[in-house]
């Protein structure tokens, strides 16, 4: 076992599982700081944080959720004096109208109209933007309140319930922010949202680290929705855009974690490519990985990004190699519901063993409970519910939506319509 301390900051179950892997166990000793935040109501991150500051003195410090995970880890390693993006580089990707007005500066040509709009009511600037357009927090978790707005009705409506359902996430955002000491310099909150031109094109995400300056690619992901939804079905790499294409997105990404300084840590940007226009836009930058595709990248690349986020902690220079893995493509599949209902069953661990058996790489996740109301957990999006997520590797597309197909039909969920 190493004999290096990594330091986890309010892990998931995700996070619990790959961490306890032998390449990590090679490479360091894990220590966890809370668990993971499902639901941030009445939790005060920063208490978590100042006790940190006096009992810990990790080698590393590392953390794969955004709220409020991401921002409590990199204030840890400033005052720690360890590798791992500042917070501020964390602010200019979490808060979403400081990222955008940072983001027009380095890459202007990628960057959306868009507009500020307080909850109050005052001093908005949503009218740059004519209806309708895309609508979501400054501070945002998941998909959660973000979604389309057509008219000056449909966002009083929007602003009414962003009002009730901020305040848990924004206001220990904005305790982090100041004990950062970044309040002076960026004093506008998270209770606010920001309207921005709706974008229409084919939607990825861009996975890649940064070392000591140095802005490596992991991958890029696409991302496939539900017909006629906004709902994700699942996210597949690589990515079938253009190589062309696929260039100019990491010179755009590039040059926007270059700009914030962000450093020692790992990305992800989301882009949408209109191909009629052959225009690239950015939708979001998060300052952490995406740990939902942790298992596809060990399928293709045969490095998890896990391993790479713990030797950048570390200060140490990955060791990662694209393609090195035993596949050729990947895919996390998200299965979901478009109404509320009770679960009645999941599948039992025999039953999961039983359907992974014949799948190398495979993963299953198991969101839901029996006996729970889908409407009863942390929901991803406004239009849909998550129940299970499932990660399979293959040879070809082909092979990968055959062996998808089989495994779902081997995996017994039961719902019944709800309760009330």
């Amino acid at each position: 076992m190493g004999t290096k301390e990594l330091l986890v900051v309010f892990p998931s179950p995700r996070d619990l599982r790959y961490l306890a892997s032998p390449k990590i166990a090679e490479r360091c000793r894990v220590r966890y700081l809370g668990g993971y935040v499902e639901n941030p109501r009445g939790f005060d991150p920063v208490s978590s944080l100042r006790e940190a500051k006096v009992l810990l003195r990790p080698d590393g410090v590392i953390a794969t959720e955004d709220h409020p995970a991401a921002f409590v880890a990199s204030i840890l390693a400033r005052e720690f004096n360890l590798p791992g993006p500042s917070p501020e580089s964390v602010l200019l990707c979490q808060h979403k109208y400081y990222s955008r007005v940072a983001q027009r500066r380095a890459i202007p040509e990628a960057v959306p109209p868009f507009g500020l709009i307080p909850l109050d009511g005052s001093d908005s600037n949503h009218s740059v933007l004519p209806f309708p357009f895309f609508l979501k927090p400054v501070k945002g978790v998941l998909s959660i309140l973000a979604g389309v707005v057509d008219s000056t009705e449909d966002l009083r409506r929007f602003v009414e319930d962003a009002v009730l359902r901020m305040p848990p996430f924004a206001e220990p955002f904005d305790r982090l922010v100041e004990e950062a000491g970044l309040s002076e310099r960026y004093p506008l909150g998270g209770n606010h949202l920001i309207g921005e031109e709706i974008l229409q094109g084919d939607q990825v995400t861009l996975e890649g680290y940064v070392f000591q300056g140095e802005t490596h690619l992991i991958d890029i992901v696409d991302s496939i929705f539900y017909p006629g939804t906004r709902s994700f079905e699942r996210f597949q790499a690589p990515s079938k855009l253009p190589r062309p294409v696929q260039e100019r997105m990491l010179h755009l990404a590039c040059r926007f974690v270059e700009a914030i300084d962000f450093s020692n840590g790992i990305f992800n940007l989301e882009f949408v490519y209109e191909p009629r226009q052959d225009s690239i836009h950015l939708i979001e930058a998060n300052s952490r990985m995406a740990h939902q595709f942790a298992g596809m990248m060990e399928a293709i690349h045969g490095t998890n990004p896990y391993e790479i986020l713990a030797d950048l902690s570390f200060g140490i220079r990955p060791r990662f190699k694209r393609h090195g893995g035993a596949n050729k493509t990947a895919a996390s599949f998200v299965l979901r519901k478009f109404s509320d209902a009770v679960v009645t069953k999941v599948p039992t661990d025999v039953e999961i063993r039983a359907a992974l058996s014949p799948f190398p790489f495979a993963e299953i996740e198991i969101l839901a409970k029996p006996g729970r109301c889908l409407s009863d957990y942390f929901r991803q999006d406004e239009e849909s519910y998550r129940y299970a997520i499932v990660n399979l590797a293959a040879s070809s597309e082909a092979e990968l939506l055959e062996k998808f197909r089989e495994m779902e039909t081997n995996l017994p969920f039961e719902f019944a319509g709800r309760i009330s």
